[in-house]
C-alpha cells in the first residue's frame, strides 16, 4: 500500500517535470537573438516560423556586436550570411573559425535583406536586421529636461528608445568635482557594471538620489562595457549637471524710483525651483504683477 503511494507521487514529479521542461523549452525557442549579459549575441536557429508563411520572424542585430553561431549551430559548419536584394545575391560573409561573426563596416548598412544559409526566398534558416546602437539620454527632473539642481533633489535619468539588449551591461558614467561615483556609498546607489534593464528600473523616475553630493559640475553618460554587451562599443551623448546649494540667499542693491516708475528686478537661481516675490513690508505701493515678464503667479 505504501509502496503504491510512493509510486504514485515519483510518478507525479516526473510528469510534473516533463511539463515544466515544455514549458520552459517553448519560451527558449520564442527568444530570437538575446543576451546573457556576456560577449555574444546569440542567434537561434530555426526561430519563429510566421503562421500560414513560409517566413521566419526576423532577429535583431547592433552594429558593432558579436554574433554567436556555435551555441545553436555547433562549429563543424560555419554558417554563411547572405544579403539579398531583388531576390538577387549580392555578396556572402562566412563566419569566423568558431562560427562567430564580429558585424564592423558599411556592409552591413547597405539596402537589402540579410539571410542565414539562404537557399531561396522561402527557404533559410534565419533572417536577420541590422540598425546602429541608439542610446538616448536625458537627466531629468520628474519630466522636465535641467541643467541645474539643489543637492538633494532626486533625479531621472532617462533612457526611454535604447535599443541595447535588457541583460546587456553597461556603466552609468557619473563624473563630479570629486571624480568618478561608481557607487554612491551615502545613498547606496550603484552606477557601474549594470544591466540596461536595471539602468531603466533603477534610475528612471526620479529615483537617483543626490544626498550629500559635493556642489558643483557633473557630467553623466551611458557606455557598455563590451565583455558583457555582445562585444558592442558605444555610448551616449555627455549630459552636464551643475548642483547647487539647497537654499540661496539673494542680496540686492537698493535704487530710488519716482511712483508709477517700473523696476525690473532680476533673479537666478535653481531651475524649477519655486521663489516667492513680495515686497516687505506688504506696501500697496508696491505691486508685482502676477504672471507678467516670468513673475510667478502668486506674487504679491
Amino acid at each position: 500500500m505504501n509502496t503504491r503511494r510512493k509510486g504514485k507521487v515519483i510518478l507525479g514529479f516526473a510528469i510534473a517535470a516533463i511539463i515544466f521542461a515544455s514549458v520552459f523549452a517553448m519560451m527558449i525557442e520564442s527568444v530570437g537573438a538575446y543576451s546573457v549579459g556576456g560577449e555574444y549575441n546569440i542567434i537561434e536557429k530555426d526561430y519563429g516560423k510566421i503562421p500560414g508563411t513560409n517566413k521566419k520572424s526576423v532577429q535583431p542585430v547592433l552594429i558593432g556586436q558579436s554574433l554567436d553561431f556555435f551555441t545553436n549551430w555547433g562549429t563543424d559548419n560555419l554558417v554563411t550570411i547572405y544579403r539579398v536584394k531583388d531576390k538577387v545575391i549580392e555578396w556572402t560573409r562566412r563566419a569566423d573559425t568558431g562560427n562567430i561573426f564580429k558585424i564592423v563596416g558599411d556592409y552591413w548598412r547597405r539596402d537589402g535583406a540579410f539571410y542565414v544559409n539562404y537557399r531561396s526566398p522561402t527557404e533559410y534558416d534565419v533572417q536577420l536586421s541590422f540598425s546602429e546602437p541608439d542610446m538616448p539620454l536625458e537627466v531629468k527632473v520628474g519630466t522636465k529636461k535641467v541643467s541645474s539642481i539643489a543637492v538633494g533633489t532626486k533625479l531621472t535619468i532617462d533612457t526611454e528608445g535604447m535599443n541595447l539588449f535588457p541583460e546587456d551591461r553597461v556603466d552609468l558614467v557619473v563624473i563630479g568635482p570629486d571624480g568618478q561615483i561608481k557607487y554612491d556609498v551615502i545613498n547606496y546607489q550603484q552606477f557601474t557594471n549594470i544591466t540596461v534593464n536595471q539602468l531603466a528600473d533603477n534610475y528612471f523616475t526620479n529615483t537617483l538620489k543626490t544626498n550629500e553630493w559635493t556642489i558643483g559640475d557633473y557630467a553623466f553618460w551611458v557606455k557598455t562595457n563590451p565583455e558583457y554587451a555582445c562585444g558592442l562599443e558605444a555610448e551616449s551623448s555627455v549630459k552636464v549637471l551643475k548642483i547647487l546649494k539647497g537654499e540661496i540667499a539673494i542680496y540686492a542693491e537698493t535704487t530710488s524710483t519716482i511712483e508709477l516708475q517700473t523696476v525690473k528686478l532680476a533673479v537666478t537661481g535653481v531651475a524649477y525651483d519655486e521663489i516667492k516675490i513680495e515686497s516687505s513690508p506688504l506696501s500697496k505701493h508696491v505691486i508685482f504683477k502676477a504672471g507678467i515678464d516670468d513673475a510667478p503667479i502668486t506674487a504679491t
